[in-house]
């Protein structure tokens, strides 16, 4: 039970929110859009560095608090999760512009559809690797983080510099099949809603 210091604390606290933002939900768009912008600050000014320091910046503090609010506000799932990725997907965009312009990374048939592919996997192996991974609990995001570099971080820097593979016969193939498909798919439909 809640003794009257406390609840009086608290009755502070939810006024101040009230106050400052409005309602609960203001001030998780407020703290979602803080966090974004720190990431994406942390992920251009690496990108701009050289790659050895970056991997130890991108393992400690803030860097694993960003990434721990990050996993946890799409792992709730909801408008709120929806809206928090989207809004990830959009700073990552103006990243990736930025990493295609200065050669980093090579250009793509679709760059807003890679941008959007890349972050769901990414979010998605570092979800996996925090749910399976106590160590979030106890307080330690930078340690989880630095353990999940540790495991993820060479396989993942080999499909991004190698791809995975041999060939484009199946890229190749799959443009050919929307190339062919959609007319006729298209045509399809509309002789069915001529009958």
């Amino acid at each position: 039970m809640i003794g009257p210091p406390c609840r009086t604390l608290y009755t502070r606290i939810v006024s101040l929110i009230r106050h400052h933002f409005g309602s609960k939900d203001e001030l998780r768009r407020s703290c979602d859009d803080e966090v974004l912008r720190r990431y994406r600050e942390l992920k251009v000014t690496s990108m701009r560095r050289s790659p050895g320091p970056m991997f130890g910046d991108v393992a400690a503090d803030p860097a694993g608090v960003l990434l721990a609010y990050v996993v946890r506000a799409v792992s709730v799932g909801g408008a709120p999760a929806r809206r928090f990725f989207d809004h990830f997907v959009e700073e990552s965009r103006a990243v990736m512009a930025e990493a295609v312009d200065s050669g980093l990374v090579v250009p793509s048939d679709d760059d807003d559809a890679r941008t959007r592919q890349l972050v769901a996997m990414l979010l998605g192996s570092y979800i996996v690797q925090f749910a399976l991974d106590p160590a979030l609990d106890s307080d330690d995001p930078g340690g989880t983080l630095q353990r999940a570099m540790r495991t993820n971080m060479l396989p993942l820097l080999e499909i991004f510099t190698h791809g995975v593979f041999a060939d484009d016969r199946y890229l190749a193939a799959y443009r050919e099949y929307v190339e062919n498909e959609a007319p006729q798919s298209a045509e399809s439909r509309e002789g069915e809603d001529d009958d």
